[in-house]
């Protein structure tokens, strides 16, 4: 690993190192969605390189970059394996979240084993109650990608706060030991690489050190002024971000494997002068050409939208609840964009693209599984931005 934690130093080896990785995790696609989790030799090559090391704080061994350094690195994994990327994104990301919780879970986990790895279930499944010193968990949670490669979960919940109407939105942080995890759960037509597995809680309590609002987090009230730089930015439009590179970085996947496809193949049709190459139809062409526009654009908003957020955070300024609405708008468009690219390439397979062995249909239902994630709902987020732009007022919304 490089002495130097200078982002201009790092960061480009960050994405070399995931570029070298491409072949070897197109390679192993097949055999992790076979598997239905991701293989420990592709978690071994993360760990070496550094990947879930990049949100993690310098002051508990990590490199303590920017969460659009992590973009990066999915924009180049998910070119060799979404599944891969998606697993990253979650394990990485969540390097973030336990700052957010404070230095006593930071301490709690990473002083005891500075490579431990953070799975989740953020959705509240499952309850949580209010005890005293902490809260109770008790029930099932769905959905926690990468929970086989982790040593502790963070899972989500509603708890009634005294005196207050509704219920606050906080995550526990668990070691996954003290969880049921279940391995039959998780049977999809996409992303089966990700191990999303279902798991159940028996009551157990987790202390308030160990938890945090994502009200909190969302609102900017837990101190984020005060925490080192790369830790200032919204929580959910954070979240969101680095979910939809994962994204992006499949779509990314599916140009370079409609490319190279499309560049041995030859139509079947005979126009008279012999069977023509698909790389010289002209509708293939401009197929190929829009998809790749539509990635490096979505890619293009993401460095966009943290050059604009990391302009307020270096003048000391809070970053606009009305630019933060955009930005929720602007990453699911990325989903979107991602999603019409790959269907876009999809239609000039023919009859090649029914096939479970074509890498580029494997990629669609990767891309389809993941834009269907919550969060990249377009409708809802478009909602909330026109709803500013004619009232003036944002929304209730967490961003």
């Amino acid at each position: 690993m490089p002495a130097s934690h200078d982002p201009a130093v790092l960061e480009p080896q960050l994405i070399e190192r995931a570029r070298a990785l491409i072949p070897v995790l197109q390679q192993r696609a097949a055999e992790s969605d076979s598997a239905r989790r991701l293989s420990e030799d592709t978690v071994a090559n993360f760990r070496a390189a550094g990947f879930f090391k990049i949100l993690q704080p310098q002051a508990y061994g990590g490199h303590g970059l920017s969460p659009l350094s992590l973009c990066r690195v999915l924009f180049e994994v998910g070119r060799g394996d979404m599944s891969a990327a998606w697993v990253l994104f979650v394990l990485a990301l969540h390097q973030y979240e336990v700052v957010l919780a404070g230095d006593a879970a930071c301490q709690a986990i990473w002083g005891e084993d500075p490579d431990a790895l953070v799975a989740s279930s953020v959705a509240p499944f499952g309850s949580l109650e209010a005890a005293e010193g902490g809260y109770v968990l008790d029930g099932r949670w769905r959905f926690s990608s990468g929970i086989d490669h982790a040593q502790w979960v963070g899972i989500g919940g509603l708890v009634a706060t005294p005196g207050q109407a509704g219920k606050e939105f906080r995550m526990s942080l668990l070691r996954t030991r003290d969880v049921h995890i279940d391995h039959g759960s998780w049977n999809p037509f996409g992303l089966a690489g990700t191990g999303s597995k279902d798991f159940d809680v028996p009551r157990v309590f987790v202390p308030a050190h160990m938890t945090f609002s994502l009200q909190g987090a969302a609102r900017m009230e837990l101190g984020q002024e005060r925490l080192p730089r790369n830790y200032r930015y919204p929580f959910w439009t954070v979240f969101n971000a680095v979910l939809a590179a994962a994204i992006i970085g499949g779509a990314n996947g599916a140009v370079d494997e409609a490319v190279e496809q499309m560049g041995t193949r030859v139509g079947s049709a005979d126009t008279g002068s012999g069977k023509q190459a698909a790389a010289a139809d002209p509708f293939v062409q401009s197929r190929i050409g829009r998809a790749r526009v539509l990635v490096r654009t979505a890619m293009a908003r993401h460095v966009a939208m943290f050059g604009e957020m990391d302009a307020f955070i270096d003048r000391g300024e809070p970053i606009p609840v009305d630019l933060r609405v955009h930005y929720l708008s602007e990453i699911a468009q990325g989903a979107r964009d991602a999603e019409e690219a790959v269907l876009t390439l999809y239609k000039t397979t023919g009859g090649r693209g029914l096939s479970l062995d074509n890498r580029l249909q494997a990629i669609l239902r990767n891309v389809l599984a993941g834009a269907n994630h919550i969060a990249m709902n377009l409708d809802p987020t478009y909602k909330n931005l026109g709803s500013l732009l004619l009232s003036g007022e944002a929304p209730p919304v967490p961003c």
